[in-house]
């Protein structure tokens, strides 16, 4: 690395990798303050599909900089400049000092339900304020949630956000990381704010157990198994308060339009608590339990008020999972490409043959780090 870049920025150290860029410390004489640069990781590699993948991650790069770039917000990462320097572009952002939302989950979780709110609630206005600006993130996770010394999250990484008017189409390919990733989107559908609820419920799951909803060994059976099951709630794992439970659920709702409309709202509910929160469940919810006589009666309200009654129903067939209409459908044949924490060799590709929940078998072009990764 460059001791100076821009013919400005004084390199100091480097902070960390990530799977499509490095991080590093630097200073700006200028404006005598210490900054963090972002640099694309450029290896000559090839993607799954033959291409360069140094031109895509420097098409990636870039869509971050106009991405981000426009935003201003407490809660997200601030951009203070961008360039090149010998043909290889940069980001100049706000240094943020402490660690990411994952070392603090790996170190500490299950962390105290107060914490747990005061973050969530901060990653969900740092989203309301995004997708009020066009721009779906589409990687929310724990490793792209920075905790500063004084407890504030700033979301960061917008490395592969959707903008409505900056938008990168790669076709056949999926962009995240699996366990975070919407069913809908893991099933080749748009991407909408709706994914960035999910993976927010996704991180209150981890925040609030240590683990996150759909755990496997093979991330792409994962991503399997959130299309085609409900997520059990945390309070399985860890007594979890029933309002929370609750919040959870709602987030992590397979169907889009069963979940939270937006992530003001997800955060109006994270701030009344159990005040507020009125939200049940679906009927297809995973939370059950057996009445006298056999039935399978829902332990999660509805969206009507309790007085209005519960729902019940019969148990599927013994090895089956209850599953909505849209849960339904062939897996598409798609690539994957793991946007990982930490920096890995590059990959080769893999066919897997995974039974699809409908009639028919989906094959998934799989293209993944053949490396564990580890959490940081």
């Amino acid at each position: 690395m460059k001791d100076v870049i821009g013919g400005r920025y004084e390199i100091r150290r480097k902070l960390g990798s990530g799977g499509m860029a490095n991080v590093y410390l630097a200073h700006d004489p200028l404006l005598s303050r210490d900054v963090a640069i972002k640099v694309p990781q450029l290896d000559g590699g090839s993607n799954a599909d033959g291409e360069s993948a140094d031109e895509d991650r420097l098409a990636r790069f870039q869509s971050e900089l106009r991405a981000i770039g426009r935003l201003n917000h407490p809660n997200v990462v601030t951009i203070y400049d961008g360039g090149q320097d010998d043909g290889t572009p940069y980001l100049v952002m706000e240094p943020v000092e402490g660690e990411n939302l994952a070392q603090l989950i790996h170190r500490e979780a299950p962390l105290p339900v107060e914490k747990v709110v005061a973050i969530a609630r901060q990653i969900a206005e740092a989203l309301t304020y995004a997708h009020s600006q066009g721009i779906v993130h589409r990687d929310v996770k724990p490793q792209n949630v920075l905790i500063d010394k004084s407890g504030r999250a700033k979301v960061t990484d917008f490395g592969i956000a959707k903008s409505s008017d900056v938008t990168r189409t790669m076709t056949g390919t999926l962009l995240g990381t699996p366990s975070f990733m919407a069913p809908e989107v893991a099933a080749g559908e748009p991407v909408t704010p709706a994914a960035d609820i999910y993976a927010l419920g996704v991180v209150l799951y981890q925040m609030l157990t240590g683990h996150v909803p759909f755990e496997s060994e093979n991330p792409i059976a994962a991503a399997v198994r959130s299309q085609r099951e409900d997520a059990q709630p945390p309070s399985r794992l860890l007594p979890v308060p029933a309002w929370l439970d609750t919040v959870v659920l709602h987030a992590l709702a397979r169907d889009p339009s069963q979940r939270y409309s937006s992530a003001a709202e997800l955060e109006a509910d994270l701030a009344g608590g159990a005040d507020r929160v009125r939200w049940q469940a679906p009927i297809e919810a995973n939370q059950r339990s057996h009445d006298a006589g056999g039935t399978v009666r829902s332990q999660t309200p509805s969206r009507q008020p309790e007085a209005a009654g519960s729902y019940q129903r019969d148990l599927p067939p013994a090895g089956r999972t209850a599953q909505s209409p849209k849960a339904k459908r062939q897996l598409p044949t798609v690539a994957w490409l793991l946007a990982w924490p930490v920096s890995l060799p590059s990959a080769p590709r893999h066919t897997i043959h995974i039974p699809a929940p409908g009639p028919s078998a989906g094959t998934l072009r799989v293209w993944m780090k053949p490396d564990r990764v580890k959490p940081q």
